[in-house]
């Protein structure tokens, strides 16, 4: 259907909703989207605007019904809007118990959940993403026994507090600061809310055909929109040829690809992709890198049919330098390492090196691990890199420019240190020597640069063996 319809409706067709696990994590903030969803609701309330258009979502059936299962369809797009729906009923609800409303909460748990066909009674009818799943069925268990032991609900584990969590607090907040501003029956005010939730808030459905792949269709949709993270395109590629097997999707993610998430962590998880993708082809760009990914891994995966086995070859191929990357970004041990380049490694995190540089120390310290390089040869390499970006800092030649050389680099040198020293200089990159280095020191004003820091750090460390970090006092009264 592609008619203008009321999210009733949609809540009324007993059809299961999935988000896909390619798609992106639910991602509405109460700084931003919420506080505007709410605003535009805000404006329904007060007869300002008749209904509240939220815009079309599409979807695409993945399993027809049977006589015992429903319709089931995925969410190509809206994952959002509908995510944002259902937790605002699941907020009232929890706050129509809170007030003694049962019939009501159980009404508004009613419109959630299946109410047919032996194997889905009870299920969501909203499902998110599976990395989410395990937030979005504890938000379920707020509802009370009596209304939660009707509930299919697949997960048991306790997730941290995220984006889901935030939502629904927000959804009760609202709801609450209504109530107490009434002097209008808390339950009937809950029942008005969501009523005019579910009659004047509209969408439209666009149900796609066949022959349309979800997965593409979301990429394409997603390149036009919000910009989706590397590590969501990785995922969307991934995952995307198990999206009409949940039930296999699910294992997979859980046996394979989130122990490779955690290991990067949420922070670390999309910086780590480009850099990566640099050590397998120096030519990409931040634009191209997905491309050169899927190239690389339906190559890999030619003769392959078994879709787990695709996945864990990408997996494999993806966790390849996570241990020198993880050694770099955040002081990991890197086990495999030799003591003396150890130590270099964990200076280079206390410098917090360039962005642009990380390609080369990561092949550098997956060589010298692998033993394809000697730890000498490995050592007076990352020092030179050490020395060159210290000595760029002192006379005021700041990390920038720097990635046209660091791309190349290894490809150039295989990590031979007197290649390194050829290599590192180009025509436009300059390596100062000891004479410029010097009277920088001398003359210029060094507080301000970069390294800074970490240049004075290590001198008094190298002078007292050791200690407590400087504080930004003793730096600036530090006299070289």
């Amino acid at each position: 259907m592609t008619e203008t319809v009321p999210f009733r409706t949609l809540f009324e067709l007993n059809k299961i909703y999935e988000a896909p696990i390619f798609q992106r994590r639910y991602k509405w903030l109460a700084q931003t989207q919420l506080l505007k969803f709410w605003e535009d609701f805000a404006n329904l309330e007060d007869g300002i605007s008749d209904t509240l258009f939220l815009g079309a979502i599409i979807t695409k059936p993945s399993k027809r019904p049977t006589n015992w299962t429903v319709e089931r369809n995925l969410i190509v797009d809206g994952q959002q809007r509908l995510t944002t729906i259902a937790l605002t009923m699941l907020a009232a609800a929890v706050l129509a118990e809170e007030n003694q409303q049962h019939d009501l909460a159980a009404t508004l748990v009613d419109h959630l959940t299946i109410d047919k066909r032996r194997d889905d009674q009870g299920r969501p009818k909203i499902i998110v993403t599976i990395p989410d799943l395990d937030e979005y069925e504890s938000i379920y268990r707020n509802l009370s026994r009596n209304l939660v032991k009707g509930i299919k609900l697949e997960s048991n584990q306790k997730k941290k507090p995220g984006a889901l969590s935030e939502s629904f607090a927000y959804a009760k907040q609202q709801i609450q600061a209504r109530i107490e501003a009434s002097e209008e029956d808390p339950g009937e005010l809950i029942a008005s809310l969501i009523d005019r939730l579910l009659d004047h808030t509209e969408i439209v459905e666009i149900e796609l055909e066949e022959r349309h792949d979800p997965n593409e269709v979301f990429d394409r949709l997603n390149r036009r929109g919000a910009a989706l993270t590397v590590a969501d395109l990785v995922r969307n590629h991934v995952f995307g040829k198990l999206a009409s097997d949940r039930g296999l999707a699910n294992k997979v993610y859980q046996d394979l690809w989130q122990t490779f998430e955690k290991r990067l962590g949420d922070k670390l998880l999309d910086a780590y992709f480009f850099p990566f993708t640099l050590t397998r082809f120096p030519s990409a760009t931040q634009a191209t890198s997905m491309n050169y990914l899927v190239d690389r891994w339906e190559e890999r995966n030619r003769n392959e049919s078994d879709l787990t086995k695709q996945v864990e070859n990408i997996v494999d191929d993806l966790s390849e330098f996570v241990p020198a990357f993880l050694a770099l970004k955040q002081d990991d041990n890197y086990e495999k390492l030799p003591r003396e380049v150890s130590t270099i490694v964990n200076r280079f995190y206390r410098m917090n090196l360039p962005a642009a540089t990380i390609p080369f120390p990561m092949q550098v310290l997956r060589a010298v691990a692998n033993g394809d390089i000697s730890p000498v040869k490995a050592k007076e390499s990352l020092e030179m890199l050490e020395s060159f970006l210290v000595r760029r800092s002192f006379v005021g030649l700041e990390a920038t420019g720097l990635h046209a050389v660091f791309k190349i680099l290894w490809g150039q040198t295989n990590g031979d240190p007197d290649e390194v020293r050829k290599k590192i200089e180009t025509r436009t990159i300059k390596f100062p020597d000891d004479e410029s280095v010097r009277d920088a020191i001398i003359s210029d004003h060094l507080l301000g640069r970069r390294l800074c820091h970490y240049i004075l750090e290590e001198h008094e460390l190298s002078l007292r063996k050791g200690g407590d970090e400087l504080s930004k006092e003793q730096l600036r009264n530090f006299e070289i």
